[in-house]
């Protein structure tokens, strides 16, 4: 379907009406106008009706996870909506009253030949894109909720070919560490979504799971990256070791590699320090941290954070040491103080 959409000429969308039963076309509501005399002639206002995040973003049809691929690979887009008309393309968006408008992440979408406009960004700011498109792409609706890592594969796959990267799982090899950094951002818990065989999509990614989330504000620069994992995206691309074909994780393993540490804290501290994906109870004792990143000394900080995933170990004991993603945490050095040992994380 994405070259469907990237072939077409226009894509017109139904953005005003509430299901496919509906139509669009339906009278709108009077707008009323005031007529003010001035020195140079007559002067008309009436109330601003321009607001394409709320009549487009915000409606019905939007909210659906397959429509954000549609309108990002889309040449051009016209939107009817329940105020007026909104015309989308490379040079921004165009409103019915003559009014244009302009926003960087609302330009990424509507880039007529996506994802060109990123280019013009440098790692930081490319970054921050993938970060907001991502975190609008998960809350979003899906009747299947297995679709919610194939909906985007359009999507990454563009992406990845313009950044000159690889991607797999909802992760770019050049930013795979901030990348593990997102939590849930949502007040319910995430549950995990069942896939069909042979789709299995590691617990690390939010693909694993429904519902929004959200990366962690961490600063550029300040941060820095440790070494107690090692990246998934493999140096040669190959056939994924798991058979995964139909999610396309070219070069990339489904397993993670980490150093696990136990956490040092006493059990009314988890909610202050650890984001969990669901609303499961864990005890500290059962938990397993992995360090990710930490402020950087320079910082002016005498005591640096540090941003970790939070893990739990799955299947019996006496077998190979195999761990599951439950959360993130932002933890002191206090909380970290064995050696820790290396495990997959599944």
């Amino acid at each position: 379907m994405s070259q469907v959409f990237n072939s077409a000429y226009c894509t017109i969308s139904a953005s005003s009406a509430k299901s496919s039963l509906d139509g669009f076309l339906t009278e709108r509501k009077p707008r009323p106008c005031v007529q003010l005399q001035t020195n140079t002639g007559p002067l008309y206002i009436c109330p601003a009706i321009d607001d394409f995040h709320h009549d487009v973003e915000l409606s019905e049809i939007n909210k659906r996870g397959w429509v954000l691929q549609e309108r990002a690979l889309s040449r051009r887009s016209i939107y009817f909506t329940s105020t007026q008309v909104y015309w989308e393309c490379g040079r921004g968006i165009h409103c019915e009253t003559l009014g244009r408008l302009h926003n960087s992440k609302a330009a990424f979408l509507g880039d007529a030949a996506f994802p060109k406009s990123a280019l013009e960004y440098y790692r930081d700011g490319r970054q921050l894109l993938i970060q907001d498109l991502y975190e609008r792409y998960s809350g979003l609706a899906f009747t299947m909720p297995s679709d919610r890592a194939v909906a985007i594969l359009g999507l990454q796959e563009r992406l990845a070919e313009a950044f000159q990267t690889q991607a797999a799982y909802g992760f770019f090899k050049v930013y795979f560490t901030r990348g593990l950094l997102w939590q849930r951002g949502q007040p319910r818990g995430m549950p995990q979504i069942a896939y069909p065989e042979g789709r299995r999509v590691p617990s690390w990614s939010w693909f694993s799971r429904e519902g929004a989330i959200e990366y962690m504000k961490l600063k550029f620069k300040k941060i820095d990256w440790m070494r107690d994992l090692e990246n998934p995206f493999t140096h040669q691309r190959g056939a994924d070791p798991d058979k995964n074909e139909g999610l396309k994780n070219v070069g990339c393993t489904s397993v993670l590699t980490g150093k696990a540490r136990k956490i040092n804290m006493a059990q009314n501290e988890v909610a202050e320090r650890i984001v969990f994906d669901d609303d499961g109870a864990y005890e500290v004792a059962q938990l397993r941290c992995v360090a990710i990143g930490r402020d950087k000394l320079t910082s002016g900080l005498k005591d640096a954070m540090i941003y970790a995933l939070v893990i739990r170990q799955i299947g019996n004991s006496l077998e190979k040491q195999r761990y599951e993603r439950v959360g993130v945490a932002y933890l002191r050095q206090e909380h970290m103080k064995d050696k820790g040992s290396w495990v997959d994380i599944m």
